[in-house]
């Protein structure tokens, strides 16, 4: 499992999860305006053992979590 940030500019996260996961982060990714902090902090909270491999890139407006909520 190895995590590849593009930079903070591109606001791009290339990850390998296993297929379920990588379902997840596509429909959150698809949202140029979130950060790689949504994508990270929401996987955190599906699976506390990633909470190691968070990547926190900028501050989570809770407005943006309630989005990506949504969107699933």
């Amino acid at each position: 499992m190895k995590t590849e940030v593009a930079p903070l500019s591109h606001n791009v996260v290339k990850t390998e999860w296993a297929p379920l996961h990588r379902n997840f982060v596509t429909k959150i990714l698809k949202f140029p305006t979130m950060g790689v902090s949504i994508a990270s902090v929401i996987l955190s909270l599906v699976d506390s053992t990633m909470a190691s491999l968070t990547i926190i890139t900028h501050e989570i407006k809770k407005q943006d979590l309630q989005i990506a909520i949504t969107v699933l």
